[in-house]
């Protein structure tokens, strides 16, 4: 029987990648047990395919899983253990799996071979071989040791991103600084961070938020940005449809993606409009309870430390690092983004300044903060 060329169609409807000599990588966390992104760069046809999870296909609307993932609108991060959007034995069930061939929808980049520009971009339902997952240390010392395939797919990403003037924005990675407790329920700071392998998943997101933005733009497809997030969607901070496991309106662009493929009806405007009105009260509200809990353990952390380095020093106070501030007598506590008035001379700091700070006192129960220079 003849070979099928990669890409071909099946009865479905779907791409055929299966046969493709590259992996597709998952790049995660180490604690992570659910994948729904996958990135591959085949060098022999000059492809760059970057996957998403398919869940539309699989939670219908009104279905009872489409009710608890529009209920918990997002995965919860807390500190104790995540709430996710979905449950574990759906998510094990829709997430990419490293064992069995994947349905996803794919964006397929297809590069010049003798000047590495953009021929064109497409957007496909596809069928991808059993995945390769690997923490961000593993990839980053994938990355450091030059391997092959995959330095080769950061290279083509890098300048993807460029051509599409998407470099500098898939960069804007969150900074902030959150709090968690690890076993022994100490409260301990998580930052975010900017390696290498980090910096090449959130250039293939921006890429594929890239390309679905322009499809649906060009299909008159409304898309479903939360409210408060449409200046980060058009400035390509925020990414559209590349967490349906993790975040409702993922799924709801997902299903608007589908229909500009021809597998199934747009969601009209009113509809789209009247759901994510609604997700975005129930995430505001959500975000504020966490914000809330996250600013209480900081402070914790903060009384913690000082308590420990006055016990040491024998003094009367910790010494911490701050940045002033643009508001007069105000600075803010490095790595913990929290913000305190100080007494002292702080007439001629100036914003951006690092300074000094002597904190004598931490009351986490009423926020007092008690700091001097």
């Amino acid at each position: 029987k003849k070979p099928q060329p990669i890409g071909s169609s099946l009865p479905s409807g779907y791409r055929d990648f299966r046969s493709l000599d590259a992996r597709s990588y998952c790049i995660d966390a180490k604690d992570s047990s659910f994948f729904d992104d996958a990135v591959a760069w085949d060098q022999t046809s000059n492809m760059l395919m970057i996957h998403i999870a398919d869940v539309q296909s699989y939670i219908k609307p009104n279905s009872v899983l489409d009710e608890v993932g529009r209920t918990r609108v997002f995965t919860q991060y807390l500190p104790k253990k995540p709430l996710f959007m979905l449950p574990p034995t759906a998510l094990n069930a829709l997430s990419f799996s490293n064992h069995e061939p994947n349905e996803a929808i794919s964006v397929v980049i297809k590069l010049n071979p003798e000047t590495g520009e953009i021929d064109k971009f497409t957007l496909v339902p596809s069928v991808i071989a059993p995945v390769s997952s690997l923490t961000y240390d593993e990839a980053n010392d994938m990355l450091a040791l030059n391997h092959e395939n995959l330095s080769n797919m950061d290279k083509i990403l890098s300048s993807v991103c460029e051509k599409l003037g998407l470099d500098a924005l898939a960069m804007k990675r969150r900074k902030f600084p959150t709090m968690t407790k690890n076993e022994s329920g100490d409260t301990i700071l998580s930052d975010h961070k900017n390696s290498p392998a980090h910096l090449m998943v959130d250039r293939a997101l921006a890429i594929y938020t890239h390309v679905t933005t322009k499809i649906c733009t060009g299909s008159g497809i409304a898309m479903p940005v939360l409210v408060g997030q449409e200046k980060r969607m058009k400035s390509g901070k925020s990414r559209f449809g590349t967490a349906p496991l993790r975040r409702y309106v993922d799924l709801l662009a997902q299903r608007q993606l589908s229909a500009s493929l021809g597998k199934s009806p747009p969601l009209n405007k009113k509809t789209i409009t009247e759901a994510v009105h609604q997700l975005s009260v129930v995430r505001n509200r959500v975000l504020a309870s966490n914000w809330k809990e996250d600013s209480s353990l900081k402070l914790e952390a903060l009384a913690m430390h000082c308590r420990k380095s006055m016990e040491i020093s024998g003094l009367s106070y910790a010494v911490v690092e701050g940045v002033a501030t643009d508001k007069p007598g105000e600075a803010v506590i490095q790595g913990l983004g929290i913000s305190v008035s100080v007494k002292g001379k702080t007439k001629n700091w100036k914003s951006g300044d690092r300074v000094k700070l002597r904190i004598s006192k931490v009351d986490p129960t009423t926020k007092n903060i008690r700091a001097a220079v």
